[in-house]
């Protein structure tokens, strides 16, 4: 791991804390949706893995992201990660920024009324995982 990617991941794990703290000590409401939206951005670059020559790749190809939010907020999201750009497109612009190719990359949004006790943020949670492709058809003979 390169000296330049533990500064990033220290610097988010940092701006992270600062912020978390920063609202309970504030005792402001939940982030708006684009904030989410920003984090999650940031949550998936966390993942991003050096390769060879100053290169990174992204091992994963789902994302299946879930947030906490009312019934009445629901809209909100949808809207925001929905608009242009989607939260897909955020993703894949940061990948291509960092050097990766999006390719195949799918991301489900589910909503959620709790967070579970496992997620380190109470906001939202990104479940990662690399699936096998679908193998194309063979050629009829």
């Amino acid at each position: 791991m390169s000296i330049l990617h533990k500064a990033r991941r220290f610097e988010a794990d940092l701006t992270r804390a600062v912020e978390q703290k920063a609202r309970e000590w504030s005792k402001s409401g939940a982030r708006e949706p684009l904030e989410i939206a920003q984090a999650v951005v940031d949550t998936v670059a966390e993942r991003l893995e050096p390769a060879a020559r100053g290169r990174y790749v992204f091992p994963y190809n789902r994302l299946h992201v879930s947030i906490v939010a009312s019934k009445d907020d629901r809209a909100r999201f949808a809207a925001v990660l929905e608009s242009e750009p989607s939260l897909r497109d955020r993703v894949a612009l940061r990948l291509r920024e960092a050097g990766c190719e999006p390719g195949g990359l799918q991301i489900v949004v589910a909503y959620v009324p709790r967070p579970s006790p496992t997620w380190p943020s109470l906001e939202y949670h990104v479940d990662f995982a690399r699936v096998a492709s679908a193998p194309a058809a063979d050629a009829a003979p």
